[in-house]
């Protein structure tokens, strides 16, 4: 066996894929010969035409696909569409989420329901489509859920949040399980903070608090996520499924 990252003649779906993480991701596998399949909403359709450029210039290709991953109608019309070109998606990547804080007593029933529609619900239904119509016919496949180390820590005014990562992780465990037999493989990335627009609302003293939980002293730069995520999709991790990765810079060590 040869040994190496290659993602030369895969197809990657990667949601959320205008910044932050989803943007890193994306430039990520391009370089290693991936064509990408960008997917995010219409208003970020200028970042994702500059991510497309970016991936020409390291070696891949990208093309946008701009869908509400909330819209089932929409969804279903991109996939349609992603089949009649492609024909094929090799790799998942469910990145898409929101992080929505406040105090509990005051938290709204639309920030929940917004948090759980996109954070959980989207990716079930991505990662059980994309399945049915391209990995269990194909018998392979990779898909990775970006979850949170939140989903292990008690994080003040961010329950929605943690709950939503919480379920990710449940989430890999079970389709792991259940997709085996098919040899898709389902796995889970856990970041620290990560420097993005996610958490751009946070104060520098903040931040440097934050960061100061980890053994590393800092907090994560996007590019800092890739390897893990790159490492699950490649024949490196071809014995490994339902595992929950923490790339954290030893937060989750830290104990709380």
């Amino acid at each position: 066996m040869k040994y190496g990252l290659d993602f030369h003649n895969k197809i990657v779906l990667v949601t959320g894929a205008a910044q932050g993480i989803g943007k890193s991701i994306s430039i990520g596998f391009a370089s290693l010969g991936a064509t990408v399949l960008l997917v995010d909403l219409e208003q970020n359709e200028r970042r994702m035409v500059e991510i497309v450029n970016t991936a020409d210039d390291v070696g891949g290709c990208a093309e946008l696909f701009c869908c509400d991953i909330t819209n089932d109608a929409s969804v279903d019309k991109m996939l349609s569409d992603i089949k009649h070109q492609y024909g094929r998606v090799d790799i998942l990547i469910n990145n898409a989420g929101i992080y929505r804080t406040g105090p509990s007593v005051e938290y709204s029933y639309e920030n929940w329901d917004r948090t759980s529609a996109i954070n959980v619900r989207s990716h079930f239904f991505m990662s059980t489509k994309i399945a049915k119509h391209f990995m269990i016919p194909a018998g392979r496949g990779r898909i990775i859920f970006m979850s949170s180390t939140a989903a292990h820590f008690g994080v003040p005014e961010a329950v929605a949040y943690g709950v939503s990562k919480a379920s990710t992780l449940q989430m890999t465990k079970a389709l792991a399980a259940e997709w085996a037999k098919y040899n898709i493989h389902v796995n889970a990335v856990n970041p620290f903070f990560v420097a993005t627009d996610l958490i751009a609302f946070f104060d520098e003293k903040t931040v440097e608090s934050i960061a100061q939980k980890s053994p590393l002293k800092r907090i994560a730069n996007p590019e800092d996520i890739v390897g893990g995520v790159l490492f699950l999709c490649s024949d490196l991790a071809n014995y490994i499924t339902g595992v929950h990765l923490d790339v954290d810079g030893g937060r989750t060590i830290a104990g709380s």
